[in-house]
C-alpha cells in the first residue's frame, strides 16, 4: 500500500529531523503533554495545555483543580514504556503494526488502545523517542477515525484503519517538522534578543520553546542555582517581554509570551 510507504518514509524523515534539531532533547517530552492533554479532551476533560504543563513543575502551582483528572493520563503517557511494547517485532510496516495493535487492544476498551499509543512508534523502532503525538494525529478529525473504524468493523478487513492512520502519520509529520522549524527559528531569535546575557539565563532561553511554562523552583533545580539567582532570571526575561507572569500565582509559573503563537498552531492546544 502506497500510504504506508509514504508513511514510512515521512517517520523516517521526522526522526532525522528531530534527532538532529536542537529542540531534540525537550522535544519527546513536549509532545507527551501534547498526547496527556488529547487523551484527556477524547474523555471529556477539558484542560489547556499550560495546565497540563504546570503538572510538571515543581512547588504548589502545580495544585491545580484539573490535576486529579488527568493524572491517570499523565501515569499512562509519561511512565515507562511497558518492555512487551519493544518486543512486538515483526516485519510488516510500523504505521501498520501500531494499527493493528490498536485495533486488537480496542476489544478491550479504549484506555488501553489509546494510553499506550504515544509510546508505539518509539516502542517498534519507528522513532528514536515520541517525536509524533500519535493520538492526536489519528483523532485530530474525529468523524474520518469513527469513519475507517466503523468501516473496519463492517467488512471485517482492517486495511481501512491502517489507511486512517498511515494518512494520519504522513500529515503529522510534515506538521511536526514544519512545527519544529517555526520553533527553531523562535529559539534562534529568542538568543539573539538576549545578546550581552551570560550563563544560565541563555540556557533557560534555549529550553523556552519545549518547555513553555516554567516557574523559579524549576529553574533552581534544573540548573543547580540558587532561588534567588533563579528569580533574577525570570525577572530579567519578564523585563524584556520573552515572559509574562502567570494570571493566577504571582509567584508561581511564567509564560514565554514570544511562543505562544508558535505554540498556537499545536492541535489542540487552546488558551496557552
Amino acid at each position: 500500500m502506497l500510504a504506508l510507504c509514504r508513511a514510512q518514509e515521512a517517520l523516517g524523515r521526522l526522526d532525522e529531523v528531530a534527532h538532529r534539531s536542537p529542540l531534540g532533547k525537550g522535544w519527546g517530552h513536549a509532545v507527551r503533554l501534547r498526547e496527556v492533554q488529547q487523551l484527556a479532551h477524547l474523555h471529556g476533560i477539558h484542560v489547556s495545555l499550560r495546565e497540563v504543563w504546570q503538572t510538571q513543575l515543581p512547588g504548589s502551582t502545580t495544585r491545580i483543580a484539573t490535576v486529579p483528572m488527568v493524572r491517570p493520563y499523565l501515569d499512562a503517557v509519561m511512565g515507562e514504556c511497558p518492555r512487551w511494547l519493544s518486543e512486538l517485532g515483526g516485519t510488516m510496516p510500523r504505521s501498520a503494526q501500531t494499527a493493528l495493535w490498536h485495533l486488537r487492544m480496542l476489544r478491550r476498551g479504549t484506555a488501553p488502545a489509546f494510553d499506550r499509543l504515544p509510546a508505539m512508534l518509539a516502542a517498534v523502532g519507528a522513532l528514536r523517542d515520541v517525536w509524533l503525538p500519535l493520538v492526536t494525529a489519528i483523532t485530530a478529525h474525529p468523524t474520518d477515525y469513527l469513519a475507517a473504524l466503523h468501516t473496519t468493523t463492517q467488512t471485517d478487513s482492517a486495511d481501512p484503519l491502517v489507511s486512517h492512520f498511515a494518512h494520519s502519520i504522513v500529515n503529522a509529520c510534515h506538521a511536526e517538522i514544519t512545527l519544529i522549524d517555526r520553533l527553531t527559528a523562535l529559539r534562534t531569535h529568542l538568543l539573539t534578543t538576549a545578546r550581552g546575557h551570560t550563563g544560565h539565563i541563555l540556557e533557560v532561553i534555549a529550553a523556552l520553546t519545549t518547555t513553555p511554562v516554567l516557574n523559579n523552583r524549576w529553574i533552581s533545580e534544573q540548573h543547580k542555582i540558587t532561588t534567588k539567582a533563579a528569580t533574577n532570571i525570570t525577572d530579567t526575561l519578564v523585563s524584556q517581554g520573552i515572559l509574562a507572569p502567570h494570571p493566577y500565582f504571582k509567584w508561581g509559573a511564567v509564560l514565554p509570551c514570544a511562543c505562544t503563537e508558535p505554540f498556537s498552531s499545536w492541535a489542540g492546544c487552546v488558551a496557552v
